[in-house]
């Protein structure tokens, strides 16, 4: 058995796909909406799960760095 690993991002394809098969104004438009949609919420994934995460962390370090800066001034 193989085990596919699950993305935490939404899958596009069958977006993509009904897109390029979509016929007519109205079923592009639709389509259209839905990748754009999807990767909206992709990007709205994408900053809770790697960007706050790297702001805290650069902010902790900062916090350490002026905290030692701090502390050898004062010595």
């Amino acid at each position: 058995m193989s085990e596919e690993k699950k993305s935490k991002y939404l899958s596009m394809s069958s977006e993509l796909d009904e897109f390029s098969y979509a016929f007519g104004a109205k079923e592009k438009l639709k389509s259209g909406a839905k990748i754009f949609g999807k990767g909206l919420l992709n990007v709205g994934i994408f900053a809770a799960t790697e960007v706050v995460p790297g702001m805290f962390k650069q902010m902790q370090k900062n916090a350490e760095e002026v905290r030692k800066k701090r502390d050898s001034e004062s010595s």
